[in-house]
């Protein structure tokens, strides 16, 4: 599926979901369509059970994401599941119907022992360059092997995007290093983060 695609399937989805003072009718066969979709997009069901708001909150997820966003959520996975293999992954239940390169990446990200779930390990250990993602950031690091005249690959455009994040804030301990720089005291072993920038910025 290409970006104008997923965009033009969101807009037709929309009437039926976007319903003030109305509940979302799940047995709307665009509404089935649009948690089948998301499924496949994302690995994570909604719709079961009573819930009231899921729907609503997968369609906001995905029609607020960046035109670079979309690129990363309908890029054809390259990392493929051995056959009948089930992984429990964020509370979610991952097969090759719904795994995505950013599912593999994650899950190697996490425990390394997981490319043995994939059919080409290998690969997905070399695409991933062992560094965990940042707290608090949902992204992973991939190093890729650029192939001459082929554009868009997974990388090409998670590099995009880590190109318009701001940069990490300095760490507890880089604030320390700083402050004992520039002071050439200690900081008190009790100053916390919000603490340490108030006193680096009065000196």
């Amino acid at each position: 599926m290409e970006v104008e695609e997923l965009k033009a399937k969101l807009s037709e989805f929309r009437p039926f979901i976007i319903v003030s003072g109305k509940e979302i009718d799940k047995s709307n066969e665009s509404v089935k369509e649009f948690i089948e979709l998301y499924y496949k997009l994302t690995g994570k069901r909604v719709g079961e059970g009573s819930c009231r708001n899921c729907i609503f909150d997968a369609y906001m997820e995905i029609s607020i994401k960046t035109e670079k966003q979309l690129k990363l959520l309908v890029m054809p996975s390259k990392f493929k599941m051995r056959e009948g293999r089930v992984v429990v992954f964020n509370n979610t239940d991952y097969t090759n119907a719904n795994m995505t390169d950013e599912v593999a990446l994650a899950m190697v990200a996490f425990n390394s022992k997981h490319a043995g779930n994939f059919v080409n390990p290998g690969e997905l250990l070399e695409a991933f360059n062992g560094k965990l993602p940042p707290k608090g950031k949902e992204k992973v690091i991939v190093i890729e092997k650029k192939v001459e005249g082929v554009k868009n690959t997974y990388s090409d455009v998670l590099n995009e995007i880590e190109k318009e994040e701001s940069e990490q804030p300095p760490t507890l301990d880089e604030l320390k290093a700083a402050y004992k720089e520039k002071t050439g005291r200690a900081a008190h072993y009790k100053w916390n983060y919000d603490r340490l920038v108030e006193k680096l910025n009065e000196n």
